[in-house]
């Protein structure tokens, strides 16, 4: 199984100098948690969360509409490609501590995102059969574990 069959393809992104409001209001249309920053080419260049917005919001005097993404996004992004494998996206997740990587082109431009909401959708049912290659409930859980161990 590879990154494309379970990434999500319709991904909203921001610019580093959008500001929190409108990126938080991105995030409120969209249903997402996560927004890809990207460069005027579009390559992920940062993600921001809601917990950034959240944080921002109560640890800076001012209005979110005067804080842009480029002051609160992570430091390095991580990526994968759509033809990878869905366990080396797990690896990278769990090395990362990330539970959302964007998908990028053989251009690095963005052209998805892959969640750990994503993988676990697709999860097989408890006792069915997981041929070589496929998603393992163990693989998802040890991915998790690791995801949230304080770091």
């Amino acid at each position: 199984m590879n990154v494309q069959q379970l990434m999500m393809r319709d991904v909203v992104s921001c610019k580093s100098d959008t500001d929190l409001a409108a990126v938080g209001l991105m995030m409120w249309e969209n249903d997402c948690g996560s927004v890809p920053i990207v460069d005027d080419e579009g390559h992920p260049i940062g993600m921001i969360t809601d917990r950034d917005i959240s944080i921002a919001g109560a640890t800076r005097r001012c209005p979110l509409s005067e804080i842009q993404a480029s002051a609160v996004k992570d430091g390095q992004v991580v990526c994968i490609h759509p033809e990878q494998d869905i366990n080396e996206a797990l690896g990278l997740m769990s090395s990362a501590h990330v539970r959302r990587l964007p998908v990028v082109d053989g251009d690095d431009r963005l052209v998805g995102i892959l969640s750990m909401s994503d993988i676990v959708a697709n999860l097989p049912d408890s006792g069915a059969s997981v041929r070589r290659g496929d998603l393992s409930r163990e693989q998802v859980i040890e991915t998790l574990k690791s995801i949230m161990e304080r770091h």
